[in-house]
């Protein structure tokens, strides 16, 4: 046998950094950032799923889940409704008390957008 093939083939990684290491035309350093790039992106996304796999065996995403739950009101002690209802309350209170030209301009933009949400979407057609 010869030495060339006796020779072993060089690591994957000391292939991909010789390739990217050479000089070469215009695209040639385009593609060499595109494959940077989605290494990059591959590293993350792993790092990532890892994180997650550790979360979740932590318990951590239910803790997560119920405090995101709980900032965001999404209890489900009040109806989305009821929530919606005191709300244009308080802006209608706070427009009636605190009247500038802003908070009447909201009312009328928010009022409007809901008429015509519940028009387009015939949320009450058999009303």
């Amino acid at each position: 046998m010869s030495d060339e093939a006796n020779r072993r083939r060089p690591h994957y990684f000391a292939r991909l950094l010789a390739e990217l290491n050479t000089i070469g035309g215009e695209h040639d350093a385009f593609i060499k950032v595109i494959i940077i790039e989605r290494i990059g992106k591959a590293l993350i996304l792993i790092a990532l799923g890892v994180g997650l796999l550790v979360a979740g065996r932590e318990g951590w995403l239910t803790q997560w889940a119920a405090s995101a739950q709980q900032q965001l009101n999404l209890d489900t002690d009040e109806t989305i409704f009821e929530q919606l209802f005191f709300r244009l309350l308080v802006m209608a209170y706070e427009v009636v008390h605190k009247v500038t030209l802003f908070r009447v301009g909201a009312l009328l933009l928010n009022v409007a957008v809901v008429g015509y949400l519940a028009y387009r979407k015939r949320l009450f057609v058999g009303i």
